[in-house]
């Protein structure tokens, strides 16, 4: 179930729920990485898809302190 990864993967990154938009936003991303994958591992494989996934939220300003 992608949503409740999606979800999942969120609320562990940020602590908090999806704000509106922002599943359908991770979705498409998602969805993008399978089908434009460059190497069949990427294609082949959904879960290294929603490893760049959790890469785009671990890349968002939000997830990253700094001091």
């Amino acid at each position: 179930d992608i949503d409740g990864a999606i979800r999942d993967l969120v609320r562990r990154c940020l602590n908090r729920e999806l704000a509106s938009g922002e599943l359908e936003t991770l979705k498409t991303a998602h969805r993008d990485f399978i089908e434009f994958a460059e190497g069949p591992e990427l294609a082949e494989d959904p879960g290294l898809a929603m490893i760049a996934t959790a890469r785009v939220v671990m890349n968002l300003n939000e997830f990253v302190t700094r001091d």
